[in-house]
């Protein structure tokens, strides 16, 4: 279905879960060419989210070394949510948001964008978005300033 749709020319792109190398693969295809898009991953955090389609990637028919599914990814991701559902009360509620900001030469370089406090309602931002993508995001209509400050910015951290 991932191939098919892309000859559609979509202008919105979503998978709902990545599950395995070949919908990995197919799917960051169609984030390096130029479509919106995004999908789900099951993963520990943001970061971990990056590591195991990278995983995936190495495990797929193309079977990528790791160091190439980084820099893939580093190509067609921006950003990672990390969502977790409370036990108690079955909410679900942003713990983290990281920028896929570059690759190194191994691996996808990451901005940790926020951060949920340790309080129930707290909020903790760590730094803010890098200019390029902080300026596709304002072209969009994201509001930064508002976002900066319900993440209770008191100064800008990067």
């Amino acid at each position: 279905l991932v191939k098919q749709t892309l000859r559609h020319r979509p202008d919105w792109f979503c998978v709902g879960e990545c599950r395995d190398g070949d919908t990995a693969a197919e799917m960051l295809k169609a984030m390096t060419s130029g479509h919106s898009s995004l999908t789900t991953v099951h993963a520990e955090s943001a970061r971990g989210g990056i590591a195991k389609l990278a995983l995936m990637l190495a495990l797929s028919e193309s079977q990528l070394n790791l160091a190439v599914a980084h820099n893939l990814i580093a190509e067609g991701v921006d950003l990672m949510c990390h969502v977790v559902r409370d036990p108690r009360d079955g909410r679900r509620s942003i713990s983290e948001i990281i920028e896929v900001a570059g690759f190194d030469g191994t691996q996808a370089v990451v901005n940790q964008i926020y951060r949920a406090a340790d309080t129930r309602f707290g909020y903790s931002r760590v730094a803010t978005f890098s200019p390029p993508l902080e300026d596709r995001l304002a072209r969009l209509g994201l509001d930064l300033v508002g976002f900066y400050r319900a993440c209770g910015a008191q100064e800008v951290v990067g």
